[in-house]
């Protein structure tokens, strides 16, 4: 785990409240791997102390991309900075993705900003697996608010989109264009990574155990240290043997089997 103080060298507006940031750091990118976090916090904080954990999105030579909604007051902030200002982070944390499975089809769900983690994992899983196939189900509330269409068709992966008003794609969840898809290519073949609002996960989970397809979910909590000390992010999991066992997120996940968590 490094923790330093970094450059950024850019901090983009996307669309609605979705940013992009890359930041400078050879040695968290050297040991990234898709599903990870970093925590960080600016180093002259205005108001507010702890770091904030964030998915790493994407990692291109030196630099790490992280996607952002600025929502709140350090989120808001962090969309103030510009190309020079500093970070402080530590990272890379965390459990990440399972890359290598039987699967012939990878299917990456995500709810809104929870597409944050999956351009670093479709860029991993075509170049470790180049003979599956990658589709990204992108949920979101109207079409001025999808991101990342343009990234992804570069990077040569399936992207098909879901909004709640209609206006762009399938009409509805995306947890109904999951159903789809898994209808498409048959169960036995397929993988499904999800990342989202816990209403979203709780339903891609119902789905894909009950057709018993392979499936892992990142969790979204907040955490104040990053490392399984605070214990702010105790999550409800189920042990091997059925019974009640409580995890960390931050230091076990934020990548759990589907199968093992328990939603209240």
């Amino acid at each position: 785990m490094i923790q330093k103080q970094v450059p950024i060298v850019f901090n983009h507006h996307l669309a609605g409240a979705t940013h992009v940031l890359g930041f400078d750091c050879a040695e968290i990118a050297r040991a990234a791997a898709p599903g990870q976090f970093v925590m960080m916090r600016e180093v002259q904080p205005r108001g507010y102390l702890l770091n904030r954990p964030f998915s790493i999105g994407n990692v291109d030579g030196n630099t790490i991309e992280i996607y952002y909604d600025a929502v709140g007051k350090a989120t808001h902030a962090f969309a103030e900075l510009d190309k020079g200002d500093e970070l402080d982070v530590f990272g890379p944390l965390g459990r990440g993705f399972t890359l290598e499975t039987w699967a012939k089809v990878n299917v990456l769900v995500a709810g809104g900003i929870g597409i944050a983690p999956f351009p670093f994992l479709a860029i991993e899983l075509a170049k470790r697996r180049p003979q599956t196939h990658t589709v990204v189900l992108a949920g979101f509330r109207s079409a001025p608010l999808v991101v990342l269409a343009d990234l992804f068709a570069e990077i040569g992966v399936g992207f098909k989109v879901a909004t709640d008003d209609g206006s762009q794609g399938y009409n509805g969840f995306v947890t109904g264009l999951l159903e789809q898809e898994l209808d498409a290519h048959g169960n036995n073949k397929v993988g499904v990574y999800a990342c989202g609002p816990e209403l979203m996960l709780k339903r891609v989970a119902e789905i894909a155990v009950g057709r018993d397809v392979f499936c892992e979910l990142s969790l979204e909590q907040r955490m104040a240290c990053g490392v399984g000390a605070c214990l702010v992010c105790a999550c409800n999991t189920r042990a091997a043997d059925g019974a009640a066992d409580y995890k960390m997120v931050c230091k076990d996940g934020p990548v759990f089997n589907a199968r093992d968590v328990v939603f209240e």
